[in-house]
Formats: C-alpha cells, sequence, structure tokens
C-alpha cells in the first residue's frame, strides 16, 4: 500500500513521529508529536514455538509476528506551533492526541477506517492498530502530562514523497544561516537604540 505524503512532510521529517486515521484515501485525523518521545520500545516476536522431547527438540516456525511498540513520553506545558502551524499548549495537544487518534478509532470502531504511525526518524511506516493510551499526572509537575501509548504494527506502509536519512536537509547549515540572520537583527536592532 502507498501512501502520498501531505506537503508539510518535510516540517513533519523533524518532529519524528506522526499518527494518522484514514477513511480509503481520505485523512480523518492526523496528530504529529509536539514533543518527541522519551521512550521507544519495539518488540519484534518470533512465531516459533520449541517442544523439547527426549530425543532433542521439535521447533515449529512460522516467521515473524507482528511488532508491538510502546511509545512514552511528556506533551510539554509551554504553547508552541506544531507541524499544522497551529499554536496549543501541552494539555491541547494531549487531549487533541487522545481524543482524535486513539479514541476516534476505539470508540468510532468504523471498519473503513486505518491508523498509520509515521516514525520518521527512523524510516519506518506502518498501519498499526491501538491497544492501549495510558495517562499519567503528578501532584509535583501539575502542569505535565505524561502519556504511554501502545499499537501493534499490521503491515508496512510504503510512503512516497519522503526524503532518504541521505536526502535530509542539512541543520548546520541551517544553524548557520539562523546564526547570521540573529547577528543582522543585533545590529539593527543597536542601530535603532543609538
Amino acid at each position: 500500500m502507498a501512501l502520498v505524503l501531505p506537503s508539510t512532510a518535510k516540517l513533519k521529517k523533524f518532529y519524528h513521529q506522526t499518527f494518522e486515521i484514514k477513511k480509503g484515501t481520505t485523512t480523518v485525523a492526523r496528530h504529529t508529536l509536539l514533543v518527541n518521545p522519551s521512550d521507544m520500545s519495539v518488540t519484534e516476536p518470533a512465531r516459533a514455538q520449541v517442544t523439547q522431547t527426549l530425543g532433542g527438540a521439535f521447533v515449529q516456525d512460522f516467521g515473524q509476528g507482528l511488532p508491538q511498540v510502546t511509545i512514552s513520553g511528556i506533551t510539554g506545558y509551554k504553547a508552541r506551533y506544531n507541524s499544522e502551524g497551529e499554536l496549543r499548549d501541552g494539555f491541547e495537544e494531549f487531549r487533541h492526541f487522545r481524543d482524535q487518534i486513539y479514541r476516534k478509532f476505539i470508540s468510532e470502531n468504523i471498519p473503513d477506517y486505518s491508523a498509520y504511525w509515521y516514525n520518521w526518524e527512523d524510516e519506518e511506516y506502518y498501519q498499526i492498530q491501538p491497544m492501549s493510551f495510558r495517562l499519567q499526572r503528578s501532584k509535583s509537575e501539575p502542569l505535565l502530562y505524561r502519556y504511554e501509548f501502545q499499537f501493534v504494527c499490521l503491515q508496512r506502509a510504503e510512503v512516497r514523497g519522503v526524503k532518504t536519512t541521505s536526502e535530509a536537509p542539512d541543520f548546520s547549515k541551517m544553524l548557520t544561516s539562523f546564526a547570521s540572520a540573529m547577528s543582522g537583527l543585533s545590529e539593527a536592532l543597536s542601530k535603532l537604540k543609538r
């Protein structure tokens, strides 16, 4: 299955993780994590069973199982612009992620819906089945929302329009350009103060 990315693909690549719900080829909901996950665990099980017998071991090997992924992290608390250009704080980010991705997919239970996970950093794209979503809040950090999202990868999704790592933008050049722009701005401000 080949998916064509939206025009904001370059911007989304900077954020590392995007989730999307589609109905056929139409996007129903999309969420790119504003703060990259602090932890990610990928388990790739083998569908094998070893039976020990008197004469040795007998192995039934059915190949690779479905990868199981758990991501966890925080949403942050300060309002910032996300990859869609909307200004959101940590609570709004958390609520959008939970409501528009997990709850929409699970509660609506529409057979035509498909959920996707785009892991831009590792260049892995999958159709997924969400399994659980956990919220954690602490009295010591009342403004911070911690989440844990578990899902199973059903099949790889081929994504057209993604630059490979070798073609990724050169961030050192971007930082140099930014530094020279800031220097120019600083000079202009100092002239205005005189």
